[in-house]
């Protein structure tokens, strides 16, 4: 979501950053005369750049979250149809998910136990049913109910990750 307000921001800025200086100067013409008197008493208190500022910002949040939208809907679109691109994104999903539970090896179980539900709940987003049942079954759980993981199979846990990383994606992930 970052990455879509620094691409906004830079757009808005370069296109029509003098546009508001000029909306600013010029909001008394434009936004007082068309208020009622009880208002226009209360903006008297208040300076019209504020009020012009605050309607800036208001619309700037508005176009800023339709400008995310728009650009996470051509990502979809972009991962449906190029396979490079998810593969991609699904590497960097199980290297992030890697590297963390390299991290939690000393942690505690709670922390452990976290991972290892993000784990799952990535492996059952990405891979494919009979990896599902091989990464279960070599961690000692059932395939149908959610078992905690005990702490003796997390290094078994963190192979089954390593493994769809370092072998082909293709063999462990549908895409």
């Amino acid at each position: 979501m970052w990455n879509s307000f620094k691409v906004f921001f830079r757009e808005f800025f370069s296109q029509i950053y003098w546009w508001v200086s000029l909306v600013l100067f010029l909001s008394d013409y434009f936004i007082k005369p068309y208020l009622p008197e009880k208002i226009k008493k209360f903006i008297d208190l208040i300076p019209m750049n504020l009020i012009s500022l605050i309607i800036i910002c208001l619309i700037l949040l508005g176009s800023m979250s339709a400008y995310h939208k728009l650009r996470m809907k051509r990502l979809e679109e972009i991962y449906k149809y190029l396979p490079e691109a998810n593969r991609d994104r699904i590497f960097r999903i199980f290297y992030r998910l890697y590297k963390e539970g390299e991290f939690l090896k000393d942690a505690g179980t709670e922390r452990r136990q976290a991972w290892d539900e993000q784990a799952l709940k990535e492996l059952r987003n990405y891979c494919t049913e009979g990896y599902i049942s091989i990464y279960l079954r070599n961690t000692n759980r059932r395939f149908e109910i959610f078992t905690p993981l005990d702490d003796k199979y997390y290094d078994t846990a963190l192979a089954h990750i390593k493994r769809i990383l370092d072998e082909r994606l293709e063999s462990f992930v549908r895409f």
